[in-house]
């Protein structure tokens, strides 16, 4: 065998071996999504679980660009059925929250209608979900009502982990759902 192809032959097992290991380490998402004037989000993810270096998921926001339709997309678009998708996509959603490990989860509203009856009766229906969550030191809600005027203010944090060998199974589940045969 020549030595040019022992050498691609190596780079290629060495580049599937770091592949396997990546989609075996845990990659961790931080997310948090504030509103006060307006809706605000920034994301991130961290390869390797903690250790790994901090790549930000939130930049500016593209231009709006006219979407361009091809001949294939027309018919792929035909084909599929939309509630075909929905379903799919529901259980994709499900199983990948099944799937993911939550670190932490920390949410800070402020909350009211307008009407101090209506906005005491939401809290009163929430209130079993904020004080049954005291003992949890991953999750921490903090619900504050506001009797005066419709407001909807607050921070959400949300730090979970996952691994991303485990999404394959669902990620071919979706697939088949939405392309795989017609039943």
């Amino acid at each position: 065998m020549s030595l040019a192809l022992m050498v691609l032959v190596v780079v290629l097992v060495g580049m599937l071996v770091f592949l396997i290991v990546a989609m075996l380490m845990p990659l961790r998402i931080e997310l948090v999504l504030t509103k006060h004037e307006a809706w605000r989000y920034k994301a991130a993810c961290r390869a390797f679980g903690r250790f790994g270096p901090r790549i930000s998921l939130s930049g500016h926001k593209a231009q709006a660009q006219e979407p361009q339709t091809s001949q294939s997309a027309r018919r792929l678009r035909g084909r599929t059925n939309l509630l075909r998708v929905i379903r799919a996509g529901a259980r994709f959603g499900v199983d990948i929250l099944h799937r993911a490990k939550f670190d932490a989860a920390r949410l800070d509203m402020q909350f009211g209608t307008g009407d101090p009856a209506e906005t005491g009766h939401i809290f009163g229906m929430l209130t079993p979900v904020i004080y049954g969550t005291v003992a949890s030191s991953r999750l921490c809600l903090t619900v504050e009502p506001d009797f005066d005027q419709a407001i909807l203010r607050g921070r959400v944090d949300l730090d979970l982990s996952v691994v991303p060998a485990r999404l394959l199974l669902p990620a071919a589940r979706f697939g088949w759902s939405v392309f795989g045969p017609k039943r």
